[in-house]
């Protein structure tokens, strides 16, 4: 290859070149120095002009709002698309005279979005709701399931706990006693009133529980006698209130029953278990039927 195809860099080009190489003096030539434009040939920025908007834009801000927005943008986009109008000298001039602030608002959403997005917010989070319900109330029947659920979203052992320290050892209630007074005369005017045989012979064993008995009380203690009670003691606690029972969860100790139903007809102590569903233990307690004295 000719030796002339190669151009040193190191060698000016040109006459300018030459003439600088010369007047700065060979000391101070790097052939690869970099060289910068003076101010007067430094490149334009970016120029800015201030429009008012003919739409909601996302980003920008509502119709009518001033913004600033680059001049080719301006230009080439905005306006020939309508999305915003240029100002008049005198709007520019009224602007600077009261200070307003130009300025984008980067946070602003056009209504229509905001609608948008308020409904599908609404509805994620109505999604979410009944997840939640639907997860609860599975978890609610799991437990129910499994025997550890008596309302309340309470616990047996928990429901358990309260009723042991809040319900006294002894329940207490009062009767009247029936006097063991009738003698053979009185029951043979008492059998003797009734009407018909049947009633006759009812009468006459009545009569005879009530000699044979001398505790004998007029009407009786039963188990919903002793739930209301218990249930009474409970409402005074915000937490025990939600414990729930039932007459099927009070059994008594001990031969009270009559008919096929467990109730006191005399007076003494008698004791009763509260079983709560679900628990392993029952609370025991005393129940006193006492003499009522005028």
């Amino acid at each position: 290859m000719a030796p002339h195809a190669f151009r040193p860099t190191a060698v000016p080009q040109c006459l300018a070149c030459t003439k600088r190489i010369t007047a700065l003096g060979f000391k101070e030539w790097q052939p690869f120095r970099q060289q910068f434009r003076g101010k007067a040939r430094a490149a334009n920025g970016a120029s800015v002009t201030t429009v008012r908007l003919t739409r909601d834009l996302k980003g920008y801000g509502r119709a009518g709002s001033i913004v600033p927005i680059s001049s080719g943008r301006m230009r080439n986009d905005w306006y020939p698309r309508g999305v915003a109008d240029y100002l008049t000298q005198t709007e520019t001039k009224d602007l600077k005279l009261k200070n307003v602030p130009i300025e984008r608002d980067y946070a602003f959403i056009s209504s229509k979005h905001s609608e948008q997005q308020r409904i599908q917010r609404e509805k994620e989070e109505a999604e979410a709701l009944e997840k939640a319900e639907e997860k609860a109330l599975q978890e609610r029947m799991e437990t129910i399931a499994k025997g550890q659920y008596v309302g309340g979203g309470m616990t047996p052992k928990r429901a358990t706990e309260l009723i042991s320290i809040l319900v006294p050892n002894r329940l207490d209630f009062y009767r009247q006693r029936i006097e063991n007074e009738a003698d053979p005369q009185a029951r043979q005017e008492t059998v003797s009133s009734t009407g018909s045989i049947a009633e006759a012979f009812m009468a006459a064993k009545q009569v005879s529980q009530q000699l044979a008995s001398p505790d004998a009380i007029y009407g009786s203690v039963t188990k919903g006698d002793i739930l209301s009670s218990i249930r009474a003691v409970l409402a005074n606690n915000e937490e025990a209130s939600r414990v729930v029972l039932s007459e099927d969860d009070l059994n008594f100790s001990g031969g009270v029953a009559e008919g096929g139903r467990q109730i006191i007809k005399k007076l003494g102590e008698f004791k009763v278990s509260i079983q709560v569903k679900g628990a392993p233990d029952p609370v025991m307690r005393t129940v006193r039927v006492l003499e009522q004295r005028e």
